[in-house]
């Protein structure tokens, strides 16, 4: 299958009012369950993979940190769930929440 995206994935087709932040090689939105949190904003790699490089990890994780801070900026701390569990495991994403 194309990397690039998969017609099915809903992490493939998100939708534009959900976005916060988007560059070429990833996207930062808010995510359609808050799980019952304030608020829940996830970063996703812009291709359709389940890993991506450690460059691409790390630059991700830095974008989310910083677009969290503003984000979650009503409370001292936020937390990134790690992705064992997440319910789309064919799509490279990181959940941030209150």
């Amino acid at each position: 299958m194309n990397e690039e995206k998969d017609p099915e994935c809903p992490l493939c087709n998100l939708e534009d009012e959900l976005t916060i932040y988007k560059d070429d090689k990833i996207t930062i939105c808010e995510t359609k369950n808050r799980k019952g949190h304030r608020r829940r904003i996830m970063v996703v790699y812009n291709k359709h993979v389940r890993q991506v490089s450690e460059d691409i990890r790390e630059y991700a994780l830095k974008k989310l940190e910083e677009i969290g801070r503003e984000v979650f900026s009503y409370t001292y701390k936020f937390v990134l769930l790690d992705s064992t569990y997440g319910s789309i495991p064919e799509h490279w994403h990181i959940v941030a929440t209150d």
